[in-house]
């Protein structure tokens, strides 16, 4: 049962991410080569069982929020969500400097399924919620270390201006063009165990 969620979810992470045409790159970002690249037809290829991709070697994903300085009104579980961006660039450069590559999820389905290569030291970097501090700082802080990341995109918040300010649609289409994954956030965020069946068009 677990490895059909996990399936299903990289499946639908991937059907809700904007790919833009991939450009070469010579930094810590795989390379699109034939090793890791998905194809455009999977249909010939053996696809592993679940017992041989609970056996594979697991890849490390981090999981970001807001990267900013915290806040006298910021509360305790404000400050969980919280990285402060000097903070945030510390982690980054230590990836880079210890040999890291940055892979997206079209790269780790294709390496759990069918069995593709992954360049040495792969790390998935992601961010919730759509907060504009993930274009304002860590994308262009991910870009200086030579990294790609995936952005999860919660639609109801997008352009809305406050205490906290989020992406654009002209931001969130940047991130895509510089070959960044852009992927389903859900609409509002709510918990999927109280939709109904009409709730699942709105929110997916």
């Amino acid at each position: 049962m677990r490895i059909k969620v996990l399936l299903s979810l990289i499946a639908t992470l991937l059907l809700f991410s904007c790919k833009s045409k991939q450009q070469e790159n010579n930094n810590n970002t795989a390379s699109a080569d034939a090793d890791t690249t998905i194809v455009k037809d999977n249909t010939a290829l053996k696809q592993a069982s679940a017992q041989e991709i609970l056996a594979k070697r697991e890849v490390p994903v981090l999981c970001y929020h807001q990267i900013r300085n915290w806040l006298p009104s910021d509360g305790k579980r404000a400050h969980d969500d919280i990285i402060a961006p000097d903070r945030f660039e510390s982690h980054v450069k230590m990836l880079a400097d210890s040999g890291y590559n940055s892979i997206l999820p079209n790269q780790l389905y294709d390496y759990l399924v069918f069995g593709k290569k992954l360049p040495e030291k792969p790390i998935m970097f992601t961010f919730d919620d759509t907060d504009l501090d993930q274009f304002t700082v860590a994308a262009p802080t991910l870009k200086k270390y030579g990294f790609k990341g995936v952005y999860f995109i919660m639609t109801v918040a997008i352009g809305k201006k406050g205490r906290i300010s989020y992406m654009s649609k002209a931001q969130i289409k940047q991130l895509s063009d510089e070959d960044n994954t852009i992927a389903s956030h859900t609409y509002d965020h709510k918990n999927f165990a109280d939709f109904k069946d009409e709730d699942w068009k709105t929110q997916i």
